[in-house]
């Protein structure tokens, strides 16, 4: 790593697919590895990657696509520009990604009901508990000192969004709700300065406090966990959650 990196203040955003592996078609080498996830069986619109969920909820929500990299077992690491509006930023970053994940899979859903596709290689199951390949996603977010460099990002704020991005209290968060297509984990220093009465898309009240295993020697983590299902339709679109 370049020692002259600076290390600066930013919003740090890692994401997850539930269980990448199990999908078919995941492949390290194959275009989940440049998008996060392969598309879902039997629907060949690029909507259906995390990749592309990802891009309609930036644009959506008026942020930055460009500082993104993705991981070739299904994910993305995302670091915001300084000198952001946090609040701003996630509150309409969270809305949308909701947004966009569920209007992706209500296009699979679509498909399925059309019979498009119908085996046994569908993997999780469908709002109803039919058994349809949804897109799942479990999204921690943090806020502090990151470098930059062209190894890629770096910092104690990106090993911690990672960390509890991994978190097992996030996994059995997620695990213990199927009809659920996101789970949030929010670092409590970014929970703080975030969440409250001045941004009602990050509730307090839709939050519990939960802690998370630091690393070997290290402190634990405080944190905070919602889990979020899809909105439901209003005129074949997602409505406001």
């Amino acid at each position: 790593m370049n020692e002259a990196a600076p290390g600066i203040r930013r919003l740090c955003i890692a994401i997850a697919t539930d269980a990448p592996a199990l999908l078919p078609g995941h492949r390290p080498d194959g275009p989940e590895a440049r998008g996060g996830l392969a598309a879902f069986p039997g629907d060949p619109s690029p909507r259906a990657s995390l990749g592309a969920v990802l891009d309609e909820a930036c644009g959506a929500a008026g942020v930055q696509r460009v500082h993104w990299v993705p991981w070739p077992e299904g994910g993305e690491l995302g670091v915001f520009p300084p000198g952001i509006d946090e609040g701003r930023v996630v509150a309409a970053f969270t809305r949308e990604l909701c947004r966009a994940v569920a209007e992706a899979n209500d296009a699979q859903d679509d498909v399925q009901a059309g019979g498009d596709r119908v085996g046994s290689d569908r993997v999780g199951s469908d709002r109803a508990g039919g058994g349809t390949v949804r897109l799942r996603l479990r999204v921690a977010l943090h806020q502090g000192i990151t470098r930059c460099d062209e190894g890629g990002y770096s910092g104690r704020a990106v090993v911690k969004a990672c960390q509890l991005l991994d978190a097992e209290v996030l996994r059995r968060e997620l695990a213990a709700s199927p009809g659920a297509d996101l789970v949030f984990i929010v670092s409590a220093e970014l929970f703080d300065d975030v969440a409250g009465e001045d941004h009602t898309d990050l509730r307090r009240s839709e939050f519990r406090q939960v802690t998370v295993p630091g690393p070997l020697a290290g402190p634990d983590l405080l944190a905070w966990v919602s889990t979020r299902r899809s909105p439901a339709r209003v005129g074949g679109t997602a409505a406001p959650w």
